[in-house]
Order: C-alpha cells, then structure tokens, then sequence
C-alpha cells in the first residue's frame, strides 16, 4: 500500500475507536423513550417531569486516552495531506523536467532542479511524512492502553507489551541504520538524525 491509502486506513481505525470511546449516551436515550412511554400510557394530560441520568465526567485517564487518540488521528491526516502534496510536487517536478532547447541547456535547468532539491531539503520533508504516521501509530498505542487500562487491566497488559515491542524494534532498526549505512533498516528517522 502507499503512503495515502495506509494513512487514510489508519485514520478510519482511529476514528472508529475515538467514537466508540465516547460516553455511552444510551442511558440519556432509555430515559427519554420511557419518558415517552409513559406519557403514551397516561395520555398526555398529565405531564411528568423528565429526569434525565448525569452524564458521568471523563476520568483524567480517559481525557489522556482521547487527547492522545485525537492526536494520533491528527498527525494521520497530516500524514495522507504530506504524501498527497509529495506526489503533487513529484508530478510538478516531472512534468517541467523536459524543455526545450538545446541538450545543454535542458542539463544545466535539470541540474538547477536537482541542486534546489537538495537545498530545500526535499527528501527530508517527504520522509517526515511517513514518520508522522508512524508518530501516529505510537500514540494510538499509548492511547488504547491507556484506555484499556481503565476497563481491563489484563488486556491493556498485552496492549501495552505489543506497543513496546513495537517500539523496541522500531528503535533497533534506527540504531541499526545509526551503526552502519549499508543496513537496509533505514527509516525517516535514522535519515534525519
């Protein structure tokens, strides 16, 4: 898969699981539908006052695990808006590459490309956008074990095991591509430090 339709997955997961982290509003909507149903049965000349549940408050757990889902959400949308603009610059790139003119001067305008690729650092940009999405997917990690803490400590366990083994080889393999620049391990990361 490329770069957008991995980032436009992972955001569609992310989504999902901020939505079914929500507070439950089915106590609200109970409430409301016995509400009716009594006045259904009493007939409506004589009205009952609603007594609507209190919405419990978030935990301070719970707001971490939202604050850390949205931003896992966030930097995936960044992450398909850059590989979107990536491709964009590329095609940009492309299709200017071949003037007219002499052999010469369509050499020296494609080596004035190349130079600018390299003072803007392009490279660079483009492979943050993969980084981002790999920002996003720890984060998600740490959100859904943060989450999952809070209802089931055994499976936040686990969780929280994959995360870090995740994390432990993601490292490896920068200081892999750190030790020696022929390792075929090179991430965005190991490139930029």
């Amino acid at each position: 898969l490329n770069a957008i339709s991995q980032a436009g997955l992972f955001s569609a997961v992310t989504t999902s699981f901020i939505i079914a982290s929500q507070p439950n509003a089915e106590d609200t909507t109970n409430a409301l539908l016995t509400q009716l149903i009594l006045l259904a049965a009493n007939g409506t000349s004589a009205p009952q006052s609603i007594t609507l549940p209190q919405p419990a408050g978030y935990s301070s757990s719970n707001v971490w695990a939202q604050s850390l889902a949205y931003a896992s959400l966030l930097l995936s949308l960044f992450a398909a808006f850059g590989a979107i603009l990536g491709k964009q610059w590329l095609g940009y790139y492309k299709s200017n590459r071949h003037g007219h003119g002499s052999m010469e001067e369509r050499g020296r305008r494609r080596q004035q490309k190349m130079e600018a690729l390299r003072t803007w650092y392009f490279d660079a940009v483009v492979q943050s956008f993969p980084a981002l999405l790999q920002l996003s997917l720890f984060l998600f990690g740490a959100s859904l074990s943060i989450n999952m803490w809070s209802q089931q400590q055994t499976i936040a366990r686990v969780i929280i095991c994959i995360t870090l083994f995740g994390v432990t080889l993601y490292g490896f393999t920068v200081f892999a591509s750190l030790m020696s620049s022929d390792c075929p391990f090179q991430t965005p990361v190991s490139v930029v430090i």
